[in-house]
């Protein structure tokens, strides 16, 4: 229940109390609710149900996980970020940062690296409307661009849809990497997932997105600039994925502030 709607009915006229015939709920009803709400609020990275209420923002609650230190906003779930960007990216008015597309690949430096900067077959998740996939192409390399969000104008090989009902093949890929997406991604499990199916062995996966900035720790949750609900409803530190990885095959092999590196 958000804090204004909490108040709404705080201020509300009273009402005459009903006695327990009067279908008032059962004790058995009012354990389910609170096992629903304590659900609603388990973390979504490891599912650990030791969450805590870190502030709310534009008037969506905001919850930390204590042991994976994910931060997300239960009110928000893949069906409705999906619905908005069905329509198309949003722009600084629909509540996204002014920052715009990554225009060089320097950010991937660290993942080549990984892979001996040999030529690769490579997806880039969440294009949008990036440059980079042509840039990349001009090095050698042949990508893929895939975002659910319709272009704006036609791009050389780009799927358009959710991943998750793309049905790609798996072990299709050398690197996938996500430039400033997953802040997005309100369910990231079943994405990571997907990501790490369609893979090659021996593969990464590439996650970019502010983590352990600066900015984020000077004054206060609230007030950090990457924080823009719905838009950006998910938040992340390098331990997120260190706790992601701990029952999986796959291996954290880079970390710096805002890029993670897994190997499949």
């Amino acid at each position: 229940m958000s804090r204004q709607q909490k108040k709404s009915i705080e201020d509300s006229p009273s009402q005459p109390q009903k006695s327990i015939d009067q279908d008032s709920p059962s004790q058995s009803q009012k354990s389910i609710d609170r096992d629903f709400q304590k659900q609603s609020r388990s973390c979504r990275i490891c599912n650990s149900t030791e969450t805590v209420s870190v502030d709310s923002v534009n008037g969506y609650d905001f919850y930390k996980c204590s042991n994976c230190l994910f931060i997300f906003c239960p009110a928000i779930d893949r069906q409705y970020m999906n619905k908005l960007y069905n329509a198309g990216y949003h722009n600084s008015e629909d509540g996204a940062p002014e920052k715009g597309w990554a225009y060089d690949t320097e950010f991937l430096k660290p993942a080549f690296q990984q892979m001996e900067d040999r030529k690769a077959k490579i997806l880039d998740f969440g294009c949008g409307e990036s440059k980079l996939p042509a840039a990349l192409r001009d090095q050698g390399h042949q990508v893929t661009g895939v975002d659910i969000a319709p272009p704006l104008q036609k791009q050389e090989n780009r799927l358009t849809g959710d991943i998750l009902e793309l049905c790609i093949s798996e072990n299709q890929f050398d690197l996938i990497y996500s430039y400033q997406v997953f802040e997005h991604i309100p369910d990231p499990l079943p994405i990571l997932t997907e990501l790490f199916r369609i893979t090659k062995k021996g593969g990464f996966l590439l996650v970019h997105t502010d983590m352990e900035v600066p900015e984020r720790f000077e004054n206060g949750f609230r007030n950090w600039w990457y924080i823009s609900p719905p838009d950006h409803c998910v938040f992340y530190r390098n331990r997120t994925f260190e706790v992601y990885l701990q029952d999986k095959p796959h291996e954290l092999v880079y970390k710096d502030e805002k890029s993670v590196i897994m190997k499949k």
